[in-house]
């Protein structure tokens, strides 16, 4: 082979060589700016799914649902009508004829369902499948929140949640919840630190009775001590409010006790 030839064989397998290494540089380019989307975009994917959840959950606890017609499932609205124009007119009585009872057309029912509102095999789709509990209102710190049942990451991750084991919502005993201190989904618990003895802390269930707390104390513990969980026996309705202090290092406490009850 002659010189020539060998030198255009290597420039050849050089000039290959660099495309390869460009096209294998372009595609890491590409997958590092992808994954760079990626990151800058959970934040916000995360805030509105927690948005979105906690507005669905809020707007079932606390605005007025139409009361269902007796002995159906279906929520639906009270139908106008006047009696009168069901009321089909006898003839009047002559003699000794039996007065004759009046024909009533019973009112076709209407099954109609407000234009937005899910009927109840809704709602747990809408939700996530997760059991909500009621409303938490502090108006000191601008804070309202859906409760949810449990504490596992993907409960607190888009709400308060009511520690398994603990008291019911405004029952006597310890009833605990306990929330992130901020972070992607949103602020959660992170002013809980600005409430101060005697704000209104409004707690609000599934069945719209409505429990108002006054704060009581604040302190911190270490992440061991969990008697502040416990139950404090059957005399007071306490509510314990927890989240994370010092970088998660410790865990701040609230402590409130209840003051009314009231229907909604």
């Amino acid at each position: 082979m002659e010189e020539t030839d060998k030198k255009d064989i290597s420039q050849d397998n050089s000039n290959y060589r660099k495309r390869r290494s460009f096209r294998l540089r372009t595609v890491i380019g590409i997958l590092i700016i992808i994954a760079g989307i990626g990151i800058c975009l959970y934040p916000v994917l995360r805030q509105k799914q927690s948005n979105d959840f906690n507005q669905d959950a809020i707007n079932l606890i606390l605005t007025p649902q139409p009361t269902p017609v007796r002995g159906t499932d279906i929520t639906k609205e009270p139908v106008a009508t006047q009696v009168a124009d069901n009321i089909t007119s006898a003839p009047q009585p002559t003699g000794d004829e039996e007065p004759a009872t009046p024909e009533i057309t019973p009112v076709e029912e209407v099954e109609v369902t407000p234009e937005g509102e899910p009927t109840p095999t809704d709602q747990p789709n809408r939700l996530n499948n997760r059991t909500v509990l009621g409303v938490i209102q502090i108006e000191a710190i601008d804070l309202i929140y859906a409760i949810v049942e449990g504490t596992d990451t993907e409960d607190i991750g888009v709400a308060i949640g009511h520690m398994t084991g603990t008291a019911d919502l405004g029952a006597m005993g310890n009833c605990a919840l306990a929330g992130h201190r901020g972070g992607y989904s949103g602020p959660y618990f992170q002013n809980l630190d600005k409430l101060k003895i005697g704000d209104t802390v409004l707690i609000t269930n599934a069945e719209r009775t409505q429990f108002t707390y006054k704060v009581t104390e604040s302190f911190v513990v270490e992440p061991t001590e969990v008697w502040v969980a416990e139950d404090t026996g059957p005399d007071k309705a306490i509510l314990t409010l927890v989240t994370c202090e010092d970088s998660g290092s410790t865990r701040l406490i609230v402590r409130c006790e209840l003051e009314s009850t009231s229907e909604q």
